[in-house]
């Protein structure tokens, strides 16, 4: 029992590790907007332009190391950095021991680099990269008819349900405000998820992203106190963590429950 627990806690360190790095790499391309880039350059201060060394790259750690500032002009390096690396260190673990229970899942895996890019993307410019955003969504479109056609067992008819219901929401909403108080983008984002992932899981995702976002809407104004107002905090990122509990500790079982249980009681 203590080697199944002591395996499992080092899978999650070493995947949680490979997220930290992973996300460090798709900063800087998130930053940059070209891969291209980061192949050719090289990992430099923002501001004063020189290269950082190899300690100043480790995830989270260089970043404590330095206090949060260059070590050459001494600019303060935004805490969004290390924030996100942490982020996807939990997620990479999870990941990890994931498809150590239950194999490899090629889904989740390549849903772990989409929403880490898009999570980023959206925490540095507070919107989508719609480019990936529309081609993941024809491309999903496009594997659920390949799954209709091959017969395979997905929640087609709650899923279509769902799209059509948030975005009567994001009408309703825009139309009642008259003026946009939700994004468009993040309305996009969620009709994507819904063309790939089941419902339950969305759900659970939801839920648990509006969760975090409490928690860290509570330190905002804990912290800036009577400047918090005003103060934008990105959702897709929270989402994307969500999204990940939701498959990690099975929650979206539990949102299957709870339907199951509504629908007999309306039954009865």
């Amino acid at each position: 029992m203590n080697y199944e627990l002591n395996l499992k806690i080092l899978i999650f360190v070493f995947g949680g590790c490979f997220g930290a790095v992973f996300a460090s790499l798709l900063g800087n391309i998130a930053y940059r907007k070209s891969f291209k880039k980061i192949i050719k350059g090289y990992s430099h201060c923002e501001k004063c332009k020189k290269q950082l060394s190899f300690v100043q790259l480790i995830p989270v750690l260089g970043w404590v190391i330095n206090k949060g500032k260059c070590p050459h002009c001494n600019y303060s390096v935004p805490i969004i950095y290390p924030l996100f690396e942490f982020m996807m260190f939990l997620i990479g673990g999870m990941v990890s021991v994931g498809c150590f229970k239950s194999g490899i899942d090629w889904v989740v895996i390549a849903g772990f680099f989409i929403l880490g890019y898009l999570a980023i993307y959206d925490l540095l410019f507070y919107e989508i990269d719609d480019k990936l955003v529309n081609f993941i969504s024809i491309l999903g479109f496009g594997i659920l008819v390949l799954r209709l056609f091959l017969k395979i067992d997905f929640p087609y008819v709650e899923n279509t349900i769902l799209i059509f219901a948030i975005w009567g929401i994001y009408f309703l909403i825009t139309k009642l405000s008259k003026k946009t108080l939700i994004g468009m983008g993040d309305f996009r984002f969620f009709t994507m998820l819904l063309l790939i992932v089941p419902w339950q899981k969305f759900v659970a995702g939801f839920w648990a992203g509006g969760v975090i976002g409490g928690i860290v809407a509570m330190f905002v104004i804990l912290l800036k106190r009577n400047s918090w107002r005003g103060t934008k905090i990105p959702y897709i990122p929270l989402f994307s963590l969500g999204i990940f509990l939701a498959w990690y500790m099975g929650w979206d079982v539990i949102v299957q429950v709870w339907v199951d249980v509504l629908i007999l009681y309306k039954d009865l």
